[in-house]
């Protein structure tokens, strides 16, 4: 591939983090970029920057093995502390704005296309939200996860997790979290979780991902809301657990 074909946004890139210095292929070094990132530009971007900031050469051929090492340094393995938990926050949270039926049809439908690979196109409610949200794309007559990172970062855990913690949020009665409306708004049920972190909650909380939240972001939460869901902290985990999450199961 030559630089010709890049378009010129591809061009720009390569320009604006001097690809052209950093690489022996630069066309190459963002052809291998965006095998990960697909038509991510957000991602695209973040992924050039930490090589640039890496500051050594790439020679032609170790492309394919020094992105790889990048990806899984700054972002699979620790995006949590870099600018990237922006971006998957935003995805994240978008399942708590939702329903726990829309949002458990979300996830469920997500998993379908996320466990083949890819699934045959379809127009159902679930594929638009997914394909709106991101973090599924069409290609030709089917439907796939919108990258590598996101296969990565998105998995079957994952999926289990935020199941787990919908079920759990919404099993919570609604005069404990101060909500006005039936559906719940996102930011009451997320800043549940965050204060059922504290203290005699922890060993209940621990079944539930946080994975999207950074420690220092948890404290900014925990310290702003603290004081709104003190009843819900002081209740011993058994309690809590018999009277409200439960209710009805024992």
């Amino acid at each position: 591939m030559t630089i010709s074909k890049f378009t010129l946004l591809q061009q720009e890139i390569i320009e604006s983090f001097s690809l052209n210095s950093l690489a022996a292929s630069p066309d190459c070094l963002l052809s291998e970029i965006e095998t990960w990132t697909g038509n991510n530009f957000w991602l695209t971007k973040y992924i050039c920057q930490a090589i640039a900031d890496s500051s050594c050469f790439i020679p032609s051929g170790m492309e394919a093995v020094l992105v790889e090492k990048i990806v899984q340094e700054r972002v699979i393995e620790n995006w949590e502390n870099h600018e990237i938990a922006i971006q998957f926050n935003l995805i994240q949270e978008y399942f708590f704005t939702q329903s726990e039926s829309d949002s458990r049809a979300l996830l469920l439908t997500y998993l379908e296309i996320w466990q083949p690979g890819k699934i045959l196109l379809n127009n159902s409610r679930e594929t638009e939200q997914l394909i709106e949200l991101g973090l599924v794309r069409e290609q030709e007559n089917y439907l796939q996860v919108s990258n590598r990172i996101y296969q990565f970062i998105f998995n079957y855990d994952w999926v289990q997790e935020q199941l787990f913690a919908i079920k759990l949020i919404n099993k919570t009665p609604s005069h404990q979290v101060q909500t006005k409306n039936s559906n719940k708004s996102f930011s009451l049920r997320f800043n549940t979780l965050i204060s059922l972190q504290s203290n005699r909650l922890s060993q209940i909380v621990a079944l539930i991902s946080l994975s999207g939240l950074g420690f220092i972001i948890s404290l900014i939460f925990l310290s702003i809301f603290e004081t709104q869901f003190a009843p819900l902290i002081e209740i011993e985990p058994s309690r809590f657990e018999e009277q409200f999450l439960f209710p009805n199961e024992n």
